[in-house]
């Protein structure tokens, strides 16, 4: 059994066993982590913090089962609470010549405008692919709840992995924007260089006018009626080929295009 005291009023807890499997250390055992002020435990950690309004990051409660080996790290029954939000599920490390993550997360809600500042811009997709080249990984996520730029989101799933570079999803839906629900799918190789491969989306909607107002600048005006799109991206270095085929309204739609240099 370890314990310590940390900053931010914070109490870590470790209970547990180390024995020999074939001749290779093993622990097996449980964690337990509280803290007061959150925000301070991660600061006395090292993490930049400074582009998360003060305020946030308050009170944290986590636990969870441990594995673990020179080969793997687990943490299993993972149950956390930080803030509002709440989560659960299992965490793996390989610690192999190429490391690989695998994520089993469910999560309540999360209003993440509560941790933006008012300057902060996403990261680049290519900056997102690139890291994720670096290292082989499995994930299942469940988000019922999101709140991101004063968008309400809810039912949110993915699902895929990656290995060697090449990165298959197998799903990234989200169940209610705007009253449309959306799908995409597909299989990207080279995802650092330059993607290769086939993507995927599906888009059905009571009244797409929600998600135009959303993505366009002057933003529509009238309601467009309900909507259902299907549509295939495909990706050949700089060259992109895209089929969209459905109905908006009374209207169908049917659109084959080729773009270069993207």
């Amino acid at each position: 059994e370890l314990g310590a005291q940390l900053p931010g009023t914070s109490v870590a807890q470790i209970d547990g066993k180390l024995a020999s499997a074939a001749g290779k250390p093993r622990f097996t055992g449980s964690a337990q982590v509280q803290s007061e002020n959150f925000r301070a435990l991660l600061a006395w950690a090292g993490a930049d913090l400074s582009d998360i309004p003060k305020g946030r990051l308050a009170r944290m409660r986590a636990r969870a089962q441990l594995e673990a080996s020179p080969q793997r790290v687990q943490a299993l029954a993972i149950e956390a609470r930080a803030d509002s939000t709440s989560l659960s599920g299992a965490v793996a490390v390989g610690l192999g010549a190429r490391p690989s993550v695998e994520v089993d997360l469910q999560i309540d809600q999360l209003n993440a405008d509560a941790y933006l500042s008012a300057t902060a811009k996403p990261a680049p997709v290519s900056a997102i692919l690139t890291r994720l080249a670096g290292f082989d990984s499995h994930f299942k996520l469940n988000l019922d709840a999101l709140s991101y730029r004063g968008v309400a989101m809810s039912g949110i799933k993915a699902s895929g992995e990656s290995a060697g570079g090449e990165l298959t999803l197998n799903s990234f839906s989200i169940a209610n924007v705007a009253d449309t629900a959306l799908e995409i799918s597909g299989t990207l190789a080279n995802i650092s260089t330059g993607p290769q491969g086939e993507v995927s989306l599906r888009l059905a909607s009571k009244d797409v006018s929600g998600v135009a107002r959303l993505l366009l600048a002057p933003p529509v005006g009238r309601n467009l009626g309900a909507a259902e799109l299907q549509s295939r991206w495909l990706f050949a270095g700089q060259r992109l080929d895209a089929t969209v085929d459905g109905r908006v309204g009374e209207t169908t739609i049917k659109f084959s295009g080729q773009a270069l240099g993207v």
